[in-house]
């Protein structure tokens, strides 16, 4: 990312680098540094937030306060929350949102949100989050969707990403499992393992049924079909049309468990090139892909 400074008014993206801890703070201003610092350290006498926090634990010798780049004034908020995001200092360090002061002005917008288990939801980031997320602070995550096509927050992306929704959460890692307290949760792995404490071998073991449950948590009932006694019928552009039950498919071509179980669910379209037959399709993936099997959308 290149610095397009010319005459217009310019500000800074500065960095406060804790040498204990190894974290950072990053901020925008169109003061001097040594301004906004002096701000930083009166605010923190008073204020509550990670930063403010840090900065009254640790002493001032603890801190390297340097400017990260000069920015004509209309680019501030880019840059901030690029620099977050690249020195992670949202997840890990003391920013407390993901930067750019349209992350709080913005709040009231509704945006289409997509999740596989509820469709498509038109709200607020902040509605998504009182409705649907998990942790208290998932509105940084939610702002991550807005702005970034390959985002995933607890399953959910943007609407207008739902036809990449199969390639968004293999790279995310999407999985569903249920619970008899939490429900039915479709997280990535790094989510269930942050949130309910699980261990990722756990996850796997139940993933590919060698568990039934970790923690509570399990396969839904669906994914837990009987391999011997349920025939799949599943097309491929090279072998045509088969029904056969899980176990042959796994067999005779290679399938995953998970891969077959998202597959009949309608998480992922396609696995290793097979896709469900038209008469397989559950009412709700009819609906949403067409009876022809194609998204219309697309």
């Amino acid at each position: 990312m290149k610095a397009v400074v010319n005459q217009q008014s310019v500000g800074i993206i500065y960095q406060a680098y804790n040498i204990l801890t190894k974290k950072s703070y990053v901020g925008q201003t169109v003061k001097d540094l040594a301004t906004r610092r002096s701000r930083h350290y009166s605010a923190a006498k008073t204020k509550k937030y990670k930063f403010a926090q840090a900065l009254k634990k640790y002493a001032e010798k603890c801190w390297i306060w340097k400017v990260l780049i000069k920015v004509p004034i209309n680019y501030l908020d880019e840059y901030e929350i690029f620099f977050i995001s690249e020195l992670n200092c949202c997840r890990d360090g003391y920013n407390s949102h993901p930067g750019g002061y349209m992350y709080e002005k913005n709040t009231g917008v509704i945006f289409d949100f997509y999740h596989p288990s509820y469709g498509i939801v038109s709200c607020t980031r902040k509605e998504l989050q009182e409705k649907y997320l998990l942790n208290e602070r998932s509105l940084s995550a939610v702002y991550r969707l807005i702005k970034f096509p390959d985002a995933c927050c607890n399953g959910w992306i943007l609407a207008k990403n739902k036809d990449r929704y199969s390639e968004i959460a293999k790279i995310h890692q999407v999985i569903t499992l249920v619970h008899k307290t939490h429900g039915t949760q479709t997280l990535t792995r790094k989510e269930f393992i942050k949130f309910f404490g699980l261990e990722n071998q756990r996850i796997s073991e139940i993933l590919n049924q060698k568990r039934n449950s970790s923690l509570g948590w399990q396969l839904p009932q669906e994914f837990r079909i009987t391999e011997a006694k349920k025939n799949v019928e599943l097309t491929h552009p090279v072998y045509g049309v088969h029904k056969l039950t899980r176990a042959e498919f796994k067999t005779k071509f290679g399938l995953t468990r998970h891969g077959l179980s998202g597959l009949t669910t309608g998480i992922i379209k396609t696995h290793k090139g097979w896709s469900l037959s038209k008469d397989e399709k559950p009412k709700h993936l009819r609906e949403l892909f067409g009876e022809n099997g194609a998204n219309e959308g697309g």
